[in-house]
């Protein structure tokens, strides 16, 4: 579409400076003064994938010219868009691990710093109670010599509960709960339960003794 109304002789003018540059491989700034009067960028449109931005070229001696693109024009420009969005998104993705590792080196030379030269803050021992800074994030203990005697003191704890626990676990007959039994005949869990049985069984056995009676006085 012709923005204005060229003259002949505009159009002849315009055509030999076109043949002058004919199959140019870049654009001169001499190529830019001849061919071109003015260059209008109009504001954006839409976001991201569909973002668009006018621009008017506006051609010496024959004003503002728009060349309908061909469908492989407009095929290849989609392309060529949806491969700047790709390498956009690669870049971005390539600066934000860039900046988290610097970040984490910035955090590991600053944790150093802060522990005198250790990796990993001071800790005490579970078994001596001694400070010392450890090798890793888990470690418990010392140095091998407390590990070792922990786990021989942990198997010892564990015979020793099963000494104790010989007997399966039962139900305490006065209150039910769970316990584990000192000798084979042990019914009950605990002092309470033993004396609320004895009461029970006492005063069971004062209504035998009176029903006797009573049964004895009939007869």
């Amino acid at each position: 579409m012709q923005a204005k109304t060229a003259s002949a002789n505009d159009i002849e003018h315009f055509i030999k400076i076109i043949k002058k540059y004919k199959e140019p491989t870049s654009l001169t700034a001499d190529m830019a003064r001849e061919l071109i009067d003015k260059i209008v960028i109009h504001e954006t449109v839409g976001r991201k994938k569909d973002r668009q931005q006018q621009v008017d070229i506006y051609y010496n001696f024959i004003g503002q010219f728009d060349f309908a693109p061909t469908e492989e024009e407009i095929r290849e420009a989609k392309i060529k868009a949806e491969q700047e969005l790709a390498e956009k998104e690669r870049l971005r993705k390539e600066r934000a691990k860039k900046s988290n590792e610097a970040f984490q080196k910035r955090a590991m030379a600053a944790r150093w710093a802060a522990n005198d030269g250790h990796k990993f803050p001071k800790r005490v021992c579970e078994y001596c109670g001694k400070e010392f800074y450890p090798n890793g994030s888990r470690q418990k203990y010392c140095g091998a010599d407390c590990l070792e005697a922990h786990g021989k003191a942990e198997a010892e704890k564990r015979r020793n509960q099963k000494k104790e626990r010989r007997y399966p676990q039962r139900n305490c007959k006065i209150c039910g709960k769970a316990f584990w039994p000192s000798h084979s005949q042990e019914i009950l869990c605990s002092k309470e339960c033993k004396i609320i049985n004895y009461n029970r069984n006492h005063l069971a056995y004062y209504h035998r003794k009176q029903s006797e009676k009573k049964a004895k006085s009939k007869e």
